[in-house]
């Protein structure tokens, strides 16, 4: 049988909401919301996790100056998504606050800054090497025109799509070492497995949201039972790459014990907030502290191995 579909139906102009009202949002905290400082952390530590795989003992400049084009460009790519997706946004409650910050700050100032922003990257990574600046320009390419130009309004498929640039900042930071190692690859494959289920937690839980923004995810095209399948199939892929990582990082068992019970761990919770509880928020948490203790894990791991 064909999978339950709940058609969407393109949300009518009355049905855009104003931002919530408030007092106005002070200019730079409203460009530190614009720009996503939690996904721009996040991807930090990817970079310093691939470049110390690369390389244990990366120069302190190089890594700085990784660490900073990294943060320049998915700021001002966020910073775009962000003017890109105003109209839906509003319709959203739970990014008001956003549509308040980007009231705050002004249109074409948050234009300039992202344009500024995404320059000043593309600037040093051309500094750094021309595989450091080919994987920034395919990040920033993906998010903003293949993703939120072109499918995210198309297909609910489009997070396939959207978690290649969430992937690629282990890459980078790789590049900007000099060095290849097969380790990097393997945790961009596994960020870019765990973006499956994160996002599919979110969809789940805002499900009545995404529907009045008339953008189409998987639980309103295929219904909720099978996206339940989906995430914790892709949850429960996490396991067995764990186990490669660890072995193209060769750390040790220590490593290797750990990142297998950290994955088995975030399987039996994700199948627990799924199908137990339906808690969908409590499961995206979830995945916010698998994938921060998975970073730290492996950054932490990868200089201790240098130490000894």
């Amino acid at each position: 049988m064909p999978p339950k579909v709940d058609v969407l139906e393109p949300a009518a102009p009355r049905a855009c909401l104003t931002p919530s009202p408030g007092e106005p949002i002070r200019m730079p905290v409203a460009l530190l919301l614009l720009a996503k400082p939690g996904i721009v952390i996040a991807e930090m530590l990817a970079g310093v996790a691939g470049a110390l795989l690369a390389a244990p003992s990366p120069s302190p400049s190089g890594l700085c100056l990784t660490i900073l084009l990294i943060a320049l460009g998915a700021g001002g790519a966020a910073m775009a998504n962000c003017l890109m997706e105003e109209r839906a946004d509003r319709t959203m409650q739970r990014l008001s606050r956003r549509c308040r910050a980007l009231e705050s700050a002004g249109r074409r100032r948050v234009a300039l800054l992202a344009t500024v922003l995404s320059l000043a990257a593309l600037l040093l990574a051309a500094l750094v090497n021309p595989l450091t600046l080919l994987l920034l320009i395919a990040a920033s390419f993906v998010y903003i025109v293949v993703y939120t130009g072109w499918l995210k309004r198309r297909t609910p498929w489009s997070v396939l799509a959207g978690g290649i640039p969430g992937a690629l900042p282990p890459l980078i930071g790789a590049a900007a070492t000099g060095h290849q190692s097969a380790a990097p690859v393997v945790l961009a494959a596994m960020i870019y497995l765990w973006q499956l289920p994160h996002f599919w937690f979110l969809a789940l839980h805002c499900r009545s949201q995404y529907r009045l923004a008339g953008i189409p995810v998987l639980p309103l095209t295929h219904g909720e039972e099978t996206t339940r399948s989906f995430t914790l199939l892709a949850v429960m892929a996490l396991v067995p790459a764990s186990l490669v990582l660890s072995s193209c990082a060769a750390h040790g068992r220590g490593l290797t014990l750990f990142l297998l019970v950290l994955a088995l761990s975030f399987s039996l919770f994700s199948y627990d907030s799924l199908y137990r509880k339906s808690e969908y928020h409590r499961g995206f948490i979830g995945s916010l502290a698998y994938m921060a203790i998975l970073l730290m894990v492996v950054i932490i791991g990868a200089i201790h191995g240098t130490v000894d």
